[in-house]
């Protein structure tokens, strides 16, 4: 998995949700200590006073980000569409906060977003695929789960910028399809390329 950020004070940028060679930096990129000692527990409290959405939180690398974004200290909501999923992910993180919100439904994400005064990161782990070539499906079922990863992740950025405070990130997560096509997955692949050359090309400054 590869990752970039777009933020407020910075350029790069990234998108989200596949669990293929999970490798988080840029906007998650502080939340994974290199050292771990339970007598230096403190010094890793980099966080504490940040505000850390995630949409797509409840499993997977979104969960893995949770967690260590608590370690560090931060105020974690994590975001999904299954309640069921998210109160398994609150009884597994202490501390986390746990909002159901759909990435495809955007007066949803709206008012996620309208119900935060400010934010320091959002991290993006939300999306799927659908598996054919693309004369195998209704052209629909692709469109969706192409909408999901492209115009959902812009639904977060526009619900969410005003709230971010100096320093803050945005960051999406894309998966080896990206850079390594893999058969039948082609809408996710280009859905998480044309997120990474939206970052790219028109980075939000402050």
């Amino acid at each position: 998995m590869k990752s970039a950020r777009h933020c407020p004070a910075s350029t790069s940028t990234s998108f989200g949700g596949c669990a293929e060679r999970a490798r988080i930096r840029a906007g998650a990129a502080a939340l994974t200590p290199t050292r771990v000692a339970s007598s230096r527990e403190d010094s890793y409290r980099i966080m504490i006073e940040q505000q850390v959405v995630i949409i797509g939180g409840s499993e997977g690398i979104g969960l893995a980000v949770a967690k260590a974004a608590r370690i560090l200290g931060a105020r974690v909501l994590a975001v999904s569409r299954t309640k069921e999923k998210l109160e398994a992910a609150r009884d597994a993180v202490s501390g986390l906060e746990i909002r159901v919100a759909d990435i495809n439904n955007t007066a949803s994400i709206q008012g996620l977003f309208s119900e935060l005064s400010t934010i320091d990161h959002v991290y993006i782990a939300a999306g799927s695929t659908k598996i054919g070539g693309p004369l195998d499906h209704p052209l629909n079922e692709f469109r969706h789960k192409f909408d999901e990863r492209l115009w959902g992740s812009i639904d977060v950025v526009r619900a969410a910028h005003r709230l971010m405070r100096p320093g803050g990130s945005f960051t999406f997560t894309g998966g080896l399809s990206s850079d390594r096509p893999v058969i039948g997955a082609w809408v996710s692949g280009i859905a998480t390329m044309a997120t990474e050359q939206l970052a790219r090309v028109h980075p939000i400054r402050q």
